[in-house]
């Protein structure tokens, strides 16, 4: 019975840490600023490859909307300007439905959205998951997938972007 007690306290305190909504409050730190590196698993060798990756955001519309500029400065025929629709009372970041918000040390937030789309350099079906972490200090992005018919997911690339020193 202890057990059983145990595990229904373990899973409210979970569920408690999680939170259902991403506010617009914790996104403060996101516009700015951002100097980091991409690491993408290149499909072609099955291998990772890390390159300098710079990010500068800019906050339009109230909240709802962001311009993410993309710098590459080793391959800067990559660089690109990006709109991030924000829809928070609708649970979107992104065009994508958030899956999961939590509060994170430092005044920050780590938030999940998942979709159907494709992946690959053959285009296979996949679900995507798109794991977001921001404080004051630090942005990162992880896209992972997990292409049908399978169970594993697969670390497709991940942005480390962070402000002042790294620590």
């Amino acid at each position: 019975m202890k057990q059983l007690l145990s595990i229904f306290l373990l899973i409210i305190s979970i569920q408690l840490s999680a939170q259902s909504k991403l506010t617009a409050d914790q996104l403060k730190y996101l516009p700015g600023t951002w100097k980091g590196n991409l690491t993408y698993l290149d499909y072609s060798s099955g291998q990772p490859y890390t390159m300098q990756a710079d990010l500068f955001v800019a906050l339009l519309e109230n909240g709802r909307k962001y311009i993410f500029t993309n710098r590459y400065p080793g391959e800067p025929s990559a660089n690109s300007a990006d709109t991030i629709d924000i829809d928070l009372a609708n649970d979107f970041f992104d065009g994508h439905k958030i899956s999961y918000v939590s509060a994170i040390s430092g005044n920050g937030v780590e938030f999940v959205t998942e979709y159907n789309g494709t992946d690959g350099n053959d285009n296979k079906p996949a679900l995507i998951r798109l794991t977001y972490r921001l404080d004051r200090r630090m942005f990162t992005r992880k896209k992972e997938v997990q292409f049908a018919g399978t169970t594993e997911w697969l670390k497709r690339h991940e942005y480390v972007y962070w402000r002042g020193d790294k620590k």
